[in-house]
């Protein structure tokens, strides 16, 4: 943090607006035009949700979107079985889509 106030301003910005902000508020224009041009099976996880998560199933209803408890940044270290579990509820609903020959 003592190096942070020596940093470029344009640097020191993005790195508090990635530290402080919501995944998607500040930069909700970029991702709203690069969700509704994903066309595969999306799943988000957080350790920590934000509130307008619910703007990015509004914007990919199709998204899997999960949130694991007690998590800290490194999530699929410290929560690997809820991690785990959703990746293999994905992973199904991904070979029952596939099976039935939509993808």
């Amino acid at each position: 943090m003592a190096d942070l106030g020596q940093a470029r301003r344009d640097i020191a910005v993005s790195f508090f607006d990635s530290v402080f902000g919501s995944d998607f508020a500040p930069r909700e224009h970029r991702y709203a035009e690069a969700l509704s041009s994903i066309r595969c099976p999306l799943m988000y996880v957080r350790a920590k949700s934000p509130a307008d998560l619910q703007k990015l199933q509004a914007r990919k209803p199709d998204a899997m979107i999960g949130q694991v408890v007690d998590s800290g940044h490194y999530l699929m270290l410290s929560a690997a079985d809820q991690l785990n579990a959703m990746l293999d509820r994905f992973l199904a609903t991904l070979e029952r889509t596939d099976s039935l020959g939509n993808r």
